[in-house]
């Protein structure tokens, strides 16, 4: 315990147990690279890894050693439930499952798109009180089958949508 291993010509790397805790210390001016021959872990004694790099494959962040985010060379892979006080998409989204938020807020067009001999169902629920078309806005609801064939219903003049469902 408390002794060191310096190298480099000003002791910039150091390696060394305080009696407590293991350090790998640099202070030099460069950056500190730790490789491996194809694959680099970081983990506990224990052989659970918390982070794996492989050479030309990615980066894994894991919990409890399960694999809860990967990188690979199409983006970023998130396995689990993904909590963030703010999200930003700036291009596509593709969700399959539910979406459940108490605000969306878009600039653009959404779509609600079912494939196969199933349905799907767009649902649009508010606990505001009342809908009312704001000046120059629209709300076009379209449907298009399996032919291609599109019916567009364009709802910005029926009114005010009232919180008991009816429209005034």
């Amino acid at each position: 315990d408390n002794n060191k291993l310096n190298l480099g010509n000003s002791n910039d790397l150091q390696i060394y147990h305080d009696g407590t805790n293991s350090y790998i210390k640099d202070s030099g001016t460069g950056v500190l690279n730790i490789q491996g021959s194809t694959v680099v872990n970081i983990g506990g004694t224990n052989g659970e890894v918390g982070i794996q790099y492989t050479e030309n494959a990615g980066v894994s962040l894991r919990h409890n050693n399960v694999v809860k985010l990967t990188t690979d060379s199409t983006g970023v892979t998130v396995t689990g439930e993904l909590e963030a006080t703010t999200l930003d998409i700036n291009g596509a989204a593709d969700i399959s499952g539910i979406l459940s938020a108490g605000q969306i807020n878009m600039d653009g067009a959404l779509n609600a798109t079912s494939t196969g001999q199933f349905h799907s169902t767009l649902y649009i629920r508010s606990s505001i009180q009342t809908m009312n078309k704001a000046a120059n806005s629209f709300l076009d609801f379209a449907a298009r089958d399996t032919t291609g064939s599109e019916t567009v219903m364009n709802l910005s003049n029926v009114g005010t949508l009232t919180a008991a469902g009816k429209i005034q």
